[in-house]
């Protein structure tokens, strides 16, 4: 069996000005995948959450 940390999905973009950020969402609520996690640019780090909507037929 699977623990909750690797059924999860996990995501690390990097963008310009110097941008990256690293988000990890545990599992499908409903309709939607919440990601959370931090995003670091020009030396501050603040919270991120991003939400994936499932659309049309499962």
């Amino acid at each position: 069996m699977r623990t909750p940390a690797q059924m999860s999905e996990l995501a690390f973009f990097v963008g310009t000005w110097h941008a990256e950020g690293r988000q990890r969402s545990a599992y499908w609520d409903g309709d939607w995948l919440v990601f959370l996690g931090t995003v670091t640019m020009g030396g501050h780090t603040v919270p991120l959450r991003e939400t994936v909507t499932r659309v049309g037929r499962r």
